[in-house]
């Protein structure tokens, strides 16, 4: 703990009232760096250094005062924190009269100095915690780097988590912080044991833990072995001849572990929605990403659970809360829309389009996409005869080359249909 000056100053500020005397603050140097007297400031206090050196209390009566150049009768109390000398504390006047004030003084003095080094500490640990965290989701971290950091900071990495984008909209800069401030407190609870990052000026990043256990056993420790944290990645820059692994559940709730997993996950989100509303946050949008289970791969979850919110704003603009599960294929499709696979797949819906005045071919196309490919239902659903379908479906082979009778069309014509929803 090194005794600033404005903390310094503090301790003047809030002392003062205490006795009727001047009062300096020297720090571990003997230096004054806060007193009464501003033409004391940044000058050498005898008293203090040999308090200092002494290790004790000095005090100095009128007799001493030649002995100490500008000395004035007073005395010197060391103060401590934490078991250390961090500085002095000067009073200025004779002993007798300030030494019972003076001992007030001095524990009120540490009692602002170890809370300023306890919020200090808080502040640090919240910082390192964030960097590890964005480390961790960016996978700047080798096996061994993440293991040990995620210990000394007491995560077990070993838990699975699923990432949780949570984006505030807000017209106004000033308001947007202050509900940022507000979602931080809400979401960084111990109990939830949830791990909280601002990851811009308007979105959140919590990496949820997951009620199902991992795959594989945890260790006695409850920690993983350097081994299972890299999953056959033994340093930063070799990459590992396994692909990665989402949470083994291929069904229904893949985000949480199965269904009912999911189910909670959903409660979870609704919980934390009301919450906010009952703090005036309204305007908030939920992303859930998609799980893995190596502790290295959960920067995939992250940016699964950022495709999840940009598919979700694109598809379904109304709606607050979005899900991979919900959304996973044209998640999966999100990265071909920029690329020229994309550009082809949308070629045939633009040409359905440019000869599609009435807008009957796509709504009929979405229709028979909808019915899984059946004619039947699908004729029913749009009250027509199954002959006016087959000339509507012919048309479209005829537009694009592409037969919407055949399974393979129409897969290549939905997938175009995805990709153009995500063109806007």
């Amino acid at each position: 703990m090194i005794l600033s000056a404005e903390l310094a100053q503090q301790i003047i500020d809030k002392t003062q009232d205490i006795l009727d005397a001047n009062i300096n603050v020297m720090d571990a140097r003997g230096v004054i760096i806060a007193s009464g007297d501003a033409a004391r400031l940044g000058t050498l206090h005898d008293g203090a250094v040999l308090a200092l050196k002494r290790g004790n209390a000095l005090e100095i009566g009128d007799a001493d005062v030649a002995a100490f150049k500008g000395a004035r009768p007073g005395i010197n109390l060391l103060l401590e924190c934490a078991g250390k000398t961090v500085g002095v504390l000067g009073i200025t006047g004779q002993p007798e009269r300030v030494r019972q004030s003076a001992r007030l003084v001095k524990v009120a003095a540490e009692m602002l100095v170890e809370q300023a080094d306890m919020l200090a500490r808080l502040e640090w640990a919240k910082r390192h915690r964030e960097g590890f965290i964005l480390s961790w989701i960016n996978n700047e971290l080798a096996p061994d780097q993440l293991l040990d950091w995620a210990e000394r900071l007491g995560i077990d990495v070993r838990v699975p988590r699923v990432a949780v984008l949570i984006e505030l909209d807000r017209a106004s800069p000033t308001s947007r912080l202050t509900d940022m401030q507000r979602l931080m407190e809400l979401l960084a609870t111990p109990q939830r044991d949830n791990l909280v990052s601002l990851v811009s000026s308007h979105r959140i990043l919590v990496l949820k833990p997951l009620s199902s256990k991992p795959v594989s056993d945890r260790s006695s420790t409850g920690q993983c072995s350097r081994g299972e944290c890299s999953r056959g990645e033994s340093s930063r820059g070799e990459s590992s001849t396994e692909q990665p692994r989402p949470m083994m559940n291929r069904g229904r709730g893949r985000a949480s572990g199965g269904a009912e997993g999911m189910a909670d996950e959903q409660r979870r989100i609704n919980d934390l929605l009301e919450r906010l509303r009952g703090h005036g946050i309204d305007d908030v949008r939920v992303a859930v990403g998609r799980a893995f289970d190596a502790p290295k791969d959960l920067h995939l979850s992250v940016e699964s659970a950022q495709q999840v919110l940009q598919v979700g704003k694109q598809h379904y603009p109304q709606r607050t809360t979005y899900y991979y599960d919900d959304l996973h294929l044209p998640v999966l499709l999100s990265p071909l829309a920029d690329g020229w696979q994309g550009h082809e797949l949308r070629s045939a819906i633009d040409l359905i389009h440019q000869n599609d005045s009435g807008g009957r071919l796509l709504k009929t196309l979405n229709s028979l996409i909808k019915h899984q490919g059946n004619l039947s239902r699908c004729a029913d659903a749009l009250h027509i005869h199954r002959n006016t379908l087959r000339y509507r479906l012919d048309r479209i082979h005829d537009i694009t080359g592409i037969s919407p009778h055949r399974f393979t069309g129409l897969v290549e014509l939905y997938l175009g249909l995805q990709l153009s929803i995500d063109d806007g």
